[in-house]
């Protein structure tokens, strides 16, 4: 009996420090906020974009056919034993928007563009992720996800030109994104709070599954003008032809929560730091 409790302990436990996770997430001196992780059986830390506006994760791999400049080594797929491809026939390859195949290899090949002209093409494949989890602040612990479909980069160009950038991790909410792919453990909810970009020595987090707490409603002068330098202050606001943008720097010290499901997304003032 007291060893059938035991497991019984064991297994709520475990079924609760897995059923969320929060990492950091790093603000970038050119304007962007990143996270790290680490991919494949030999894991090396890398550092990606955090992109919300964007659905597919990719990573420069080797060998780079055209590749920005990156400070860490470039992921090799043959120096990892859970790598794999995805064929041409299969059903992820199909349901990817923009896709196509290399016959020669009978592999799977996406295509990634943003409105800033960056770019990805290469082959898609599944890889095991892994990230720092601070949840539990006093027992911290890496998380690895496995079977994680992402873009295997061989040509890129990132024109934000940071040469501490590896690739993006995209958060929308189609089932290529990092929080669809992991809605079986986490559910499509996630929560950051970004620190003000003045301040590069604070991270801010990104959490998922229960810890992703979500709020509400206003924009304080942070969030709405940006101050350049000697004297001079900008609005951080600009007009559209097209989709409009709830940039970076209008989400500074706001906990922003999503629900991917209830397709809500949630406000709540607070200090990030």
């Amino acid at each position: 009996m007291i060893n059938a409790l035991q497991r019984s302990i064991n297994r709520a436990n475990l079924f609760t420090s897995n059923s969320q996770l929060s990492t950091s997430i790093i603000p970038d001196i050119k304007g962007l906020y990143l996270t790290k992780i680490s991919i494949g059986t030999k894991p090396s830390v890398k550092l990606a974009v955090v992109d919300t506006g964007s659905d597919i994760i990719w990573i420069q791999c080797q060998p780079c056919i055209h590749c920005f400049q990156q400070k860490t080594p470039i992921f090799n797929p043959k120096s990892s034993s859970t790598y794999k491809s995805i064929s041409c026939n299969s059903t992820r390859c199909k349901n990817l928007p923009g896709s196509s195949c290399d016959l020669a290899k009978n592999t799977c090949l996406y295509s990634a563009r943003y409105n800033d002209q960056s770019f990805s093409f290469g082959d898609l494949a599944t890889e095991t992720f892994t990230f720092d989890d601070s949840t539990n602040i006093t027992r911290k612990r890496r998380l690895s996800l496995s079977n994680i479909t992402f873009g295997c980069g061989r040509r890129n160009n990132l024109t934000i030109g940071d040469v501490e950038l590896s690739g993006i991790i995209g958060l929308g909410a189609s089932p290529f994104s990092l929080v669809s792919q992991i809605k079986s453990t986490f559910g499509r909810r996630f929560s950051y709070c970004l620190v003000p970009f003045y301040q590069l020595n604070v991270s801010s987090r990104l959490n998922f599954g229960e810890k992703a707490l979500l709020s509400g409603v206003k924009l304080n002068a942070i969030n709405s003008f940006v101050n350049i330098g000697d004297g001079i202050v900008c609005l951080a606001f600009a007009p559209t032809e097209f989709l409009p943008i709830f940039g970076n720097v209008a989400q500074t010290n706001f906990l922003v929560g999503y629900d991917l499901d209830k397709m809500i997304v949630s406000f709540e003032p607070t200090n990030c730091a």
